[in-house]
């Protein structure tokens, strides 16, 4: 029925299935112990990236502590309070190797005040980097900022324009 030479091949074919699959579960314990880590540097926040979110909650809170106070000099009293949470930010990362600088910037301001002006609105003006809406009381409606993020391998600088909601 069966030759010599079949029978061979298919003891060679089953003995071939058997290293495959021996190996097959050799490579997969190897990678249950070791882990995947290929994914890893994706997800990873580049340094500074959490700066931006520090510094918009710093504008959103120093317009919050402005709007709730009764003093007249609205936009220097939100100057002074945006300019100590930005100094607490910068502080907080002096003892890292990541070095945040904020500053207010006048000059993306006033872009942003262009931008804004139109003739429904022309009630809209900037000083030391803080829109504000002229009223009974002014109302402050953004900052424009520059962030500079150092690094021991690199640095950034960003300029961004935060509106204050409320």
């Amino acid at each position: 029925m069966y030759s010599h030479s079949n029978r061979s091949r298919g003891q060679l074919v089953l003995l071939t299935s058997g290293v495959v699959a021996v190996a097959l579960v050799l490579i997969f314990m190897a990678y249950i112990q070791l882990g995947y880590a290929g994914d890893q540097q994706v997800n990873q926040k580049q340094p500074g990236s959490d700066a931006l979110e520090a510094v918009e909650m710093a504008a959103h809170q120093a317009k919050v502590n402005v709007t709730h106070s009764n003093q007249q000099n609205t936009t220097e009293q939100f100057i002074k309070d945006f300019d100590q949470k930005v100094d607490t930010i910068e502080q907080s990362k002096q003892d890292s190797s990541v070095i945040y600088r904020i500053t207010r910037n006048n000059t993306a301001a006033t872009t942003a005040v262009e931008k804004y002006n139109t003739e429904k609105s022309p009630d809209i003006s900037t000083s030391n980097g803080v829109i504000t809406r002229e009223a009974k009381q002014d109302q402050i409606i953004g900052i424009g900022v520059d962030i500079h993020v150092t690094t021991s391998t690199s640095t950034s600088k960003t300029t961004t324009i935060i509106e204050t909601k409320g």
